[in-house]
Formats: structure tokens, C-alpha cells, sequence
């Protein structure tokens, strides 16, 4: 579901529910015992979290390249000792141009350091504060600390995404809420005795979590705001069923539900290893294979429910053999493994096979060329200062007439026009925006929200300069901003074209070259080890969806009197198109070219009549 992702914010507020009453009772009994609620922890989370890292070292020895193992070792490490998401925050990459981080297999354990970080702050806390306060108002106290951390998430999402998605400040908040539904489920409130109460709050909670699940995605921002009905509606379901049963905790309560949550935490962190494996190996989740995937992961959780969890759970060892045996000979054999691996540069066993290094290094010299792209210009706004820098002209000295003007599709035209300016004795400047449609009106209205700020300023910044150019030619990933809404943005590029050409400019628009996804250009470094992958169809995709992108941007073009021009007949025949060209990859990622294609295929449009006809006459 879109949503699907507020599993884990279900998760917090059951969690700080648990804990807060383990801690509290205890409290109330005099029986607290900080080693004892960490044996406890340890024997429920460590073992089966122990023994899925090293299965999913070991898978991905045999699954993943070498730089991609060694940073899956380095997160290996950091999940083990629950600082997961701090590493994920601050150590992988997700810039625009970044590898797809649902490719990370134990990127969902930043979830468990959040817990683990909040375990270790709170019963100290709570102990504190449960001496000091009454229920009432430490039921209030821990309510506005949850609003609190609501409020940051909402703040940072658009500053600091990063830190608002994986860092305990900003969800501090659900495991809070969990904790007040404890005191409020304990407090003396006739009104959760009343059946038709409790059934109104417990149907207000469900619909709530089924909101968030078919409504929230993950381009609306998350947690923040966005968070809040999933965690009141968990609290709800919960504080309904505390004085008695509903219908909605009956439906819960009945086998399926109850089997499916006995495994669930297994469940948790078998699942993304096991997706994340099929992904980097190009295995298309259909519908089929999603209920085999699901059934895979029931049967594997069951299976380590048993054979793992259990066991460990009933173990009646002290505090410190717990913490030897459960947390660190496990973490040691973790961080040995691992170790070993990052030495080895993330070769492991492979270090020893010649073989297996020689064609490695073969087809990365290979494929150098297809892993960079030309940023030239590209930026995450557009500032007076880049906007005037003498590094943005190209093949010319002084300010020139005409001007790239897009987003990172402009940039990757960028060795095209290069080729045609020099052919037809024209300079220009490259201005692009990444993910900032070129539109002279309110382009911020096709963006995501974290960069309509952005996005606007950097308009508003570039119309000031438009008076000195008499050409733009302008190119955008038009299939991404058709998503919102085709119509409207048809309708807004029209108007900018049209206002353009009222000034007495030469307009040209770029088509779009056809996107292959899901595209790696180390597909074949891949195959290396999984030698039934098939790289080559991996290249080639059908036109028709490009043709019908292309179709609609020629006719604003034509409608208003500009130009328009693609390079697609050179990628492309009569069905399909390739992303490689006399035989070497020119594309960067799955709708970019890289600087070599970029290259390349200006040199095929400069023998092109119909470039002739579109870009002759622009010189300065």
C-alpha cells in the first residue's frame, strides 16, 4: 500500500505502550530493575536480529559487488549496535544522482536504533518522573513531549529530511503517544467503560491507520504532521480495547491476526533483506511474485520464530550470561565478519579468485565512461552567482545570447548543444534546476514539497536575466511533471512558450530520450557472480510511451510558433530504443545520458538536416 511504511509508527506506539507499562508496574512494586529490564530486551531483540545480519552478510557475499558489500558491512555494524539510523542519516548517499537506497538490505533497521536509543533514555526517565509527578500530570508532561517531536519532525522535513525520517527527536513522538495511552488506560475514566464509547474510538482508529495506509506516500513528507493519524489511531484502537472487547479488537484478536503478529517482528526484518536482494537483481515485483515473496517471508519468520526466538526468549540466564551469549559473542562474530570484508575492500572470499578481480577491473574500466554525468551548471537552486559564472558558457568567452534552461535534462543535453554550437557557431550558458520544471509562472506547483522554496527563488532569480538572451532552448524530464497533472502542465508550458515568443525570442524544445527502468549500468559487473542475469534486454525499451511524451511537447512547440528536436532516431528504431551506442553505454542512470552519450550523440545530431533547420541562425 502507499502508505505502507507507518508499519513502523504502529510499531513505536505499541512499543512505548509495552515499555512504559513493564517500567511503571514494576516501579509501582519496588521491583524495578535496570538489569533486568535489559536482559529482557536483550533475549527479545538481539538473537534473531544477530542471526538475520550474518545471513544477509552471507547472501550478499554472493549477490552483491564489492563496494556495495562493504557498505552493506559498515550498516551491518552499526544495525548490531543500534545506531543504524544515525549511519543512515549521516553515511549514505541520497543525493539526486544517488544509487537507489531501497537497494540498502538492512536499511529498515534504522527503525530498531530509534527503539533501542529510546529504551535507553526513557526508564530512566520514567523512573525520575514517576517519583516526582502525579499520573495526571505526567500523563500531560509526556503527551506535549509527543506533540513536541510532531511539531520538529514537521519543521525539519523541509531543512533536514534526512534527520526528520531516521532520528529519534522526530519520533520520539508515536513511542509517547503509546506511553500516555498507558496512563490514560490506567487512569480512573468512566467514560472508557462505556461500550458505545469505546466501539466509536476503536472504528475512529482503525479508519484512521487505514487512511494513513491508502493515503500517505512517501513524496508527502514523513513523519511530521503526516504521522499524527497513524499514532492517535493506534492509540485509540488501543485505549478502546483496555476496559473491554470491541469489534474491531475481535476482528484483531482472531488467529490469522494473532499468528501474523506472534512472527511479526521476525517478519520485520526478514522482509526488506529478502526485497531488497530481489531489486538489486532486477526481479520485478508483480503481483505474482509479491504473494511469493509474502509467502516466503511468513514461512522463513515461522520458521525462525521457532527455531531462534523462542528458544532464546525462554533462556533463564542472568543479566550478565544473557549479555555475553545474546548480545556479545554475536556482536563480535558480526563485527569480525565485517570487518573482514571492508579489509578486503569488499571482495570477502573473492580476494582469493584472480579471475573473478581481472574481469571485475575489465568491466569497470568499461563502464568509467557511463558513470559520470556532466553537473555542469546543475544546482539545487540557481543563484545570481551561478547564474553569472563564466564556468556556465560554453564554447564562448563573453556572456552569450542563448541559454540551456531546464532541470538535470537540460544538463545531460549539455554535450549535445555543445556539439551542435560548435557546428553552427553559436555559444550559450547552461542554467538548470534539479527537479524544477521550466516554467515562467509558479513552477513550485509540480514539485515535491521539500523543494518548492527552491524552486520558486530560482525562477524568480532566472527571469531577471532573461532580457539578455534572444534563444532558449529548454529541456525537462516531461513524463515527471505530467504525473501531477498533464493537462495543467501542457497548459502552463504554453503560456511560457507563447510569453517568450511575445518578446521576440527563438524558443526550442528539447523531446524527452526514452527512460530505461529499471537501469544499472553495472548489470554486467553484476553477472559476474549471478551469471543469469541478462543485461543486454536490460538496455532496450519500447518507444511508444517517449513517442506520446514527445508528441505533446512538439505540439506546444508548433501550436505557438517555436522549434522543437529530438535525438530519439538515433536511439531508437521503429519499436524500441537502446541505451547502448556502437557498442558502449551512454546512459548514466535510467533518463540520463552520460557525458560520453551526452558526446556522442551531438555528434550524430551535427550530421542531422533537421538540427540544421532548428539550431543555424542562433549565433551570437
Amino acid at each position: 500500500m502507499p502508505g505502507g511504511f507507518i508499519g513502523v509508527d504502529i510499531f513505536f506506539v505499541i512499543s512505548g505502550f509495552l515499555i512504559t507499562g513493564i517500567i511503571t508496574r514494576d516501579s509501582d512494586r519496588r521491583n524495578f530493575s535496570f538489569k533486568e529490564f535489559y536482559r529482557r530486551r536483550i533475549k527479545r531483540i538481539v538473537p534473531i536480529l544477530s542471526f538475520v545480519i550474518v545471513t544477509t552478510l552471507v547472501a550478499a557475499h554472493f549477490i552483491l559487488l564489492p563496494e556495495d558489500l562493504a557498505r552493506l558491512s559498515n550498516s551491518a555494524i552499526a544495525s548490531q549496535f543500534f545506531f543504524a539510523n544515525i549511519y543512515f542519516t549521516y553515511f549514505l548517499d541520497v543525493s539526486y544522482f544517488a544509487d537507489d537506497a531501497s537497494h540498502e538490505p538492512l536499511l529498515h533497521l534504522w527503525s530498531l536504533g530509534v527503539e533501542e536509543q529510546f529504551y535507553l533514555l526513557w526508564p530512566l526517565a520514567l523512573i525520575v518522573l514517576l517519583n516526582r509527578l502525579r499520573r495526571k500530570s505526567l500523563a500531560i508532561l509526556v503527551f506535549l513531549l509527543s506533540i513536541s517531536s510532531f511539531l520538529a519532525g514537521e519543521i525539519l522535513l523541509s531543512s533536514r529530511p534526512m534527520f526528520a525520517y531516521y532520528m529519534l527527536p522526530t519520533h520520539a513522538g508515536g513511542l509517547l503517544i503509546g506511553a500516555t495511552c498507558f496512563f490514560v488506560v490506567n487512569a480512573e475514566l468512566s467514560l472508557l467503560d462505556r461500550r458505545s464509547i469505546r466501539e466509536f474510538l476503536s472504528w475512529i482508529g482503525i479508519a484512521a491507520v487505514l487512511f494513513s495506509l491508502a493515503w500517505i506516500s512517501e513524496n508527502q513528507g514523513f513523519p511530521g504532521i503526516n504521522s499524527v493519524p497513524v499514532t492517535f489511531g493506534t492509540a485509540l484502537l488501543i485505549c478502546a480495547a483496555s476496559r473491554g472487547p470491541t469489534l474491531v479488537s475481535r476482528i484483531l484478536s482472531t488467529s490469522p491476526f494473532v499468528g501474523i503478529g506472534l512472527i511479526s517482528y521476525s517478519m520485520y526484518l526478514w522482509h526488506w533483506p529478502l526485497l531488497a536482494f530481489m531489486k538489486y537483481l532486477y526481479i520485478e515485483l508483480t503481483i505474482q511474485q509479491k504473494a511469493t515473496s509474502f509467502i516466503a517471508i511468513v514461512l522463513l519468520s515461522a520458521l525462525s520464530y521457532r527455531l531462534v526466538e523462542i528458544p532464546f526468549r525462554q533462556n533463564k540466564n542472568g543479566f550478565l550470561k544473557v549479555a555475553v551469549r545474546q548480545l556479545l559473542i554475536p556482536s563480535m562474530i558480526i563485527l569480525i565478519i565485517s570487518s573482514a570484508i571492508i579489509f578486503s575492500r569488499g571482495f570477502g572470499l573473492y580476494y582469493f579468485d584472480d579471475r573473478y578481480s581481472r574481469n571485475l577491473a575489465t568491466g569497470g574500466e568499461q563502464l568509467s565512461r557511463s558513470n559520470r554525468i556532466n553537473r555542469k551548471c546543475l544546482s539545487w537552486e540557481l543563484t545570481p552567482e551561478l547564474l553569472e559564472s563564466p564556468k556556465c558558457i560554453i564554447n564562448g568567452s563573453r556572456e552569450p545570447r542563448v541559454l540551456l534552461w531546464g532541470d538535470s535534462h537540460a544538463t545531460h543535453f549539455v554535450g549535445v548543444i555543445e556539439q551542435l554550437a560548435y557546428q553552427f557557431s553559436f555559444s550559450f550558458r547552461s542554467a538548470a534546476h534539479n527537479a524544477c520544471p521550466p516554467l515562467l509562472h509558479q513552477p513550485e506547483r509540480f514539485v515535491s514539497s521539500d523543494i518548492k522554496k527552491t524552486c520558486k527563488r530560482s525562477n524568480a532569480e532566472l527571469k531577471k536575466k532573461l532580457n539578455g538572451f534572444n534563444t532558449l532552448i529548454i529541456a525537462a524530464s516531461w513524463d515527471y511533471y505530467f504525473k501531477n497533472d498533464e493537462e495543467l502542465f501542457i497548459n502552463e508550458l504554453r503560456k511560457s512558450v507563447t510569453h517568450l515568443m511575445h518578446e521576440d525570442k527563438i524558443v526550442i524544445l528539447l523531446g524527452a530520450i526514452p527512460a530505461l527502468r529499471p537501469f544499472d549500468s553495472e548489470c554486467g559487473l553484476k553477472a559476474l557472480k549471478i551469471n543469469s542475469l541478462n543485461c543486454v534486454d536490460r538496455l532496450r525499451v519500447d518507444r511508444v510511451k517517449t513517442d506520446y511524451t514527445n508528441a505533446k511537447i512538439r505540439a506546444v512547440a508548433e501550436s505557438v510558433g517555436a522549434r522543437y528536436y529530438d535525438i530519439n532516431d538515433f536511439l531508437c528504431d521503429k519499436n524500441s530504443c537502446s541505451g547502448i551506442f556502437d557498442a558502449k553505454i551512454i546512459y548514466f542512470d535510467s533518463g540520463h545520458l552520460n557525458s560520453h552519450g551526452s558526446f556522442i550523440m551531438g555528434q550524430q545530431a551535427i550530421k542531422d538536416a533537421r538540427a540544421s533547420l532548428v539550431f543555424s541562425g542562433l549565433n551570437n
